[in-house]
């Protein structure tokens, strides 16, 4: 998290997805599950859809609704908001923590539950121009994700998904549900 030394020259999900499948290979790791929630929600489905037998197991936990509502949903104004080039950027630079704040408050279910200290780090992790811009160009990438993700090739097999609940305490699931599976064609 603001940790990149440069913005992406693409941040799609579809080029996403790709790199994560470039790091699972450079790994040679085996039996992989991939997890997303929120906007990783969407790479875990872009990567599902581009990769479908490459994992064994995948979870998209809910976080995003469909993007018809995102743009509509006045508590999400800041998606529009990101997207606009180079004004963030200008709006939020030295103002980090007040405007994370923000969202901490105002949209968290629980504001107490995020310490001053997380935060702090969290604002100062975006404290270069190129961090701030690769967080905001996240934003920017939605209209392309939008665009991109039905065009990627139907799978060489069928992908089942469910919207799960899963309950994590100490990095340990401790209970899941899930409706009945949708198949990704």
């Amino acid at each position: 998290m603001g940790g990149s030394v440069a913005p992406l020259p693409n941040a799609d999900k579809r080029t996403l997805a790709s790199y994560v499948d470039r790091l699972i290979k450079a790994a040679r790791f085996e039996d992989v599950t991939v997890i997303g929630h929120d906007i990783g929600g969407q790479i875990v489905y872009a990567y599902l859809r581009a990769f479908p037998n490459a994992v064994s197991r995948a979870a998209i936990l809910p976080g995003v609704p469909p993007w018809d509502k995102v743009i509509r949903n006045p508590r999400l104004w800041h998606f529009a908001f990101h997207a606009v080039p180079d004004l963030p950027e200008r709006l939020v630079a030295g103002r980090q923590q007040e405007y994370f704040d923000f969202f901490f408050e105002a949209i968290s279910a629980r504001p107490a539950a995020v310490s001053q200290d997380a935060r702090r780090r969290y604002a100062h992790s975006y404290a270069t121009p190129s961090s701030l811009k690769a967080g905001f160009d996240w934003y920017r990438g939605f209209p392309r994700m939008r665009m991109t993700i039905p065009r990627v090739a139907a799978p060489r097999r069928r992908c089942c998904m469910c919207e799960a609940r899963l309950r994590v305490v100490n990095f340990r699931l401790i209970s899941k549900d899930c409706e009945a599976p949708t198949l990704l064609t």
